[in-house]
């Protein structure tokens, strides 16, 4: 009868709802595993390029660990060298290899005998004398005057024992300082009469290098940071130059106004195009110093790249790279004060000076050398 047909409709209609809605929950559930698989393959896929990129990264780095092991090998065998020739007044000076200092100008100058000076391995000049830094760790001063003592605040130096390394800024009394590196990685410094240029070093600690200039001073941490002290626009540049830096091998001095520094890279800072466009013509750079027309870079294996002018540039513009090869088994650069020239010690134990126009290298220590190779 009719209610029994509609019976059996409606079951029918339930089973093939049933039937469809488990057809449904399948796909549902096949499509869900599809996913998960698909997941699962981009996860791997991930891995598998994370492990590529992480593995490439540590061959990066041990090859660059290998590459510069090799330079800071060389940048401490120069470093007890480094310190042993000096200028003053456009005229220069080195300490021989009996540990006394050896001018080219008279004696008599104001600051300019040093006689009393012995056993040295680092000296540096101020605008009023030499200051010397002997192997007991103790600072020697030339004939420098009572006034220009008060003024540079340099009887503090008698008290420091135990020194590493010196470095001053060779500026006016008034307004020059120097400061020292100690043993223990510590620094101090003394307190010029005029005290707008003053550097506060207090609290430096874990340093293993320094520079002080007119307006600021630096130190390097062993960790590959720097810090600097100064007053002024300078310094505070500086600070935001350098900061979150945290690879830096070594500094050196470029001008009154900023320094260079060498990264574990390779790459210098700051990246300006002076001293970008020439570092490019450069490899395995130790060391860095500067001369009239830009910079000059020594290289790990004792060749020298200076900077020339391409298409008349001047001011570090239009500038690049070029070979030095007058120059051979350099140890130490240094610019040179009062010319455009800038000086090269060599493992021959001879100081010479490359002139650029002449292309030409002359010893300034002739039949001198300050150590036998």
């Amino acid at each position: 009868d009719k209610g029994d047909a509609d019976r059996r409709w409606e079951k029918k209609l339930r089973d093939h709802k049933n039937l469809a809605a488990e057809e449904e929950r399948k796909a549902r559930d096949k499509k869900l595993e599809c996913d998960r698989e698909t997941r699962n393959i981009m996860k791997q896929l991930a891995q598998k390029e994370k492990n590529e990129i992480d593995k490439a990264i540590a061959e990066s780095k041990e090859e660059f660990r290998a590459q510069y092991a090799f330079i800071r090998e060389r940048m401490e065998y120069v470093r007890p060298a480094k310190d042993l020739l000096f200028f003053r007044n456009s005229n220069y000076g080195y300490v021989t290899r009996y540990g006394t200092p050896r001018t080219e100008y008279d004696a008599s100058h104001r600051g300019c005998n040093t006689k009393n000076m012995h056993d040295l391995k680092q000296v540096v000049t101020i605008s009023d004398g030499v200051i010397g830094l002997g192997n007991d760790g103790r600072i020697q001063l030339s004939n420098i005057s009572p006034n220009d003592i008060e003024a540079w605040g340099l009887s503090a130096c008698a008290k420091w024992k135990n020194v590493k390394k010196i470095d001053a800024a060779n500026f006016v009394a008034s307004t020059g300082q120097v400061i020292a590196l100690l043993q223990n990685g510590h620094c101090v410094a003394t307190t010029p009469s005029n005290s707008s240029h003053v550097h506060r070093v207090e609290g430096w600690s874990e340093i293993i290098d320094i520079i002080c200039e007119e307006y600021f001073a630096v130190g390097l941490r062993k960790d590959g940071t720097v810090v600097i002290s100064g007053t002024g626009g300078i310094p505070d540049n500086l600070r935001k130059l350098y900061n979150g830096q945290r690879d830096i091998i070594a500094i050196f001095h470029y001008n009154t106004w900023y320094f260079t520094a060498l990264k574990a890279d390779g790459s210098v800072l700051p990246d300006i195009p002076e001293l970008r466009e020439p570092a490019a013509s450069a490899k395995n750079i130790i060391s860095i110093t500067k001369n009239i027309r830009g910079p000059a870079f020594l290289q790990a294996d004792g060749t020298v790249i200076a900077t020339r002018e391409v298409s008349g540039g001047w001011g570090g513009k239009n500038t690049e790279g070029y070979p030095v090869t007058e120059l051979k088994d350099v140890l130490a650069l240094y610019t040179c004060s009062g010319s455009g020239d800038f000086a090269a010690l060599s493992e021959d134990g001879y100081f010479r000076v490359f002139d650029d126009y002449r292309k030409d290298a002359y010893e300034l220590n002739k039949n001198d050398p300050i150590f036998k190779s």
